[in-house]
């Protein structure tokens, strides 16, 4: 089995999908025996079987079904620990891997394989429309490296990444005291341990060693499934990413302030559009919302100094 890199999946009840993404994957990975960890939140959907399938296939894929499910953030970071590879490709069970990609950044790993971050561009896809659209702009994520995580973080506060937009060094991580889980219900604790490490390793060493790719490497959201989090998105932008935020590391804070006005701006800024095309109830729901922005974001602006 190849220890230099492997692909982390979290599920939940998306068989057909991840089925075609880990075939999609193994037509790329098979040569270089890179394993495939999948943390299973206790799907109901016939995952369990299917992964068993492909596992007489491919003997390196690691299956792990949670007792319960456990939320998403608790099933991120236990995927994340089943690694037991240097690097970690943190991936999405509906996002795709492009041709080719995988190639690209094996042999970037083999030149360099001190880095503690690598963080690429992928294309966000919208089937309805056949739209392919970036993730970041090329001129905002660009080829560079950083050996300040600030600096990173600076620049592209306002659009965290995806999970599938990230590889970690695992190695690193192990050797630095972090607490991921104090971020367990911000919806983002991969972002949260990310920038743990990142920050406590700075501290540390004085340096990252962070690079950014402007090329895409990941479909993101391709298989057209309906997104798990929807259900909880004015939770996830009202209470989560706040608290997120409020509980970043130190190192952090002063660009905090910018990133929350930010957010909390461009909330309102799309609540009051809407309110030129509703009516009646619609808009007293929409004011309520309004309401619960001033309430829940402004406030954690000024806990977080």
């Amino acid at each position: 089995m190849n220890r230099l890199l492997g692909y982390c999946i979290p599920t939940y009840n998306r068989r057909d999908s991840l089925k075609v993404i880990l075939k999609s994957l193994l037509s790329q990975i098979k040569s270089y025996e890179i394993p495939i960890y999948i943390s299973d939140n206790a799907s109901e959907d016939g995952t369990e079987d299917m992964v068993k399938d492909l596992q007489r296939e491919y003997p390196f894929i690691f299956y792990k079904k949670q007792e319960f499910n456990k939320g998403i953030d608790i099933n991120m970071l236990d995927v994340i620990q089943m690694a037991d590879t240097k690097y970690a490709w943190l991936l999405g069970d509906d996002d795709i891997v492009i041709k080719k990609g995988l190639e690209y950044i094996y042999n970037l790993l083999k030149r360099d394989g001190d880095l503690s971050l690598i963080l690429f561009n992928g294309y966000e896809v919208d089937l309805s429309k056949s739209i392919y659209k970036y993730v970041w702009d090329a001129d905002i994520i660009g080829d560079f490296y950083y050996s300040d995580c600030r600096f990173l973080f600076k620049r592209i506060f306002y659009k965290l990444p995806h999970f599938a937009n990230l590889i970690i060094n695992i190695d690193k991580i192990k050797d630095i005291n972090i607490n991921p889980e104090r971020f367990i219900g911000t919806y983002h604790a991969y972002i949260g341990l990310t920038l743990d490490f990142l920050g406590e390793e700075f501290l540390k060493y004085g340096e990252n060693k962070i690079l950014t790719i402007s090329k895409p490497m990941i479909y993101l959201g391709s298989m057209g499934v309906k997104k798990t989090w929807i259900n909880d998105q004015s939770k996830i932008i009202l209470l989560g990413i706040p608290e997120l935020f409020r509980k970043i590391h130190i190192i952090y804070k002063p660009y905090v302030r910018e990133y929350l006005v930010y957010i909390g701006e461009h909330t309102l800024e799309q609540f009051q559009v809407s309110l030129y095309f509703l009516s009646g109830k619609s808009i007293e729901t929409l004011t309520f919302l309004i309401l619960l922005i001033y309430l829940n974001i402004f406030p954690l602006i000024k806990k977080s100094f």
